[in-house]
This record gives structure tokens, C-alpha cells and sequence, in this order.
């Protein structure tokens, strides 16, 4: 039921984005009741995480991302993956939205 979306970060840049979920038959994914979270790693294997993502919902089926660009400055130039998930308790979690992320470095200081 995860749907695929690529992030193109630059270092210092702020990362503003809403998802619109729906399933493979293009129905929302009504989120009423849900919790979300998420975060960014080197790998998916990796137990550390560069970020812990904090997503709201905002609508019964959209996801609100905002990473400040006090956050992304130190994020290492290269190729990462995120996750978020929606779960109501910790034995109900399930994949909304994944992919990489590819952070850019910064030309203007």
C-alpha cells in the first residue's frame, strides 16, 4: 500500500511538502484516527537516523512534511531514504510513503 516519492533536499534549504495519499486504485487513504511518523537514514538497515521526521495530518488523507533548514544543513550530500508510516498502536503500523532523498550540497553560504 506504500506509494513512492523521491525528496530533492538542498543542504540549508527548508523542505515544505504535503502528501495526498491514496491506494493503488486511487482512493484516500482516510487517516482518521492515525498517528504518523518517519524518519531519514544513510540505509534503511542503519539503526541511527540523520532524521526523525515529524509529519502531522492535516486532512483525513494528506501528510504534512516540514524540515527546517537548521535541520538540513547538516545533512550529508548524497543519496538517503525516509519512511513514513501511520499506525493507531505500536502493533498496527503500516507504510504510507517512502522513497530516497537526494541532498544536494549548498553553492551559496
Amino acid at each position: 500500500m506504500s506509494s513512492t516519492y523521491d525528496l530533492n533536499v538542498t543542504q540549508g534549504s527548508k523542505v515544505d511538502i504535503t502528501f495526498t495519499l491514496t491506494d493503488s486504485g486511487g482512493n484516500p487513504i482516510d487517516l482518521t484516527g492515525y498517528f504518523v511518523s518517519g524518519a531519514i537514514r544513510s540505509k534503511y538497515s542503519d539503526t541511527d537516523a540523520l532524521v526523525i521526521l515529524s509529519p502531522s495530518i492535516i486532512l483525513p488523507n494528506k501528510v504534512h512534511l516540514n524540515i527546517t533548514s537548521s535541520i538540513t544543513v547538516s545533512l550529508p550530500i548524497g543519496i538517503a531514504v525516509y519512511d513514513i508510516e501511520r499506525f493507531k498502536t505500536p502493533y498496527d503500523v503500516q507504510k504510507v510513503i517512502s522513497g530516497k532523498v537526494l541532498i544536494h550540497p549548498e553553492a551559496t553560504i
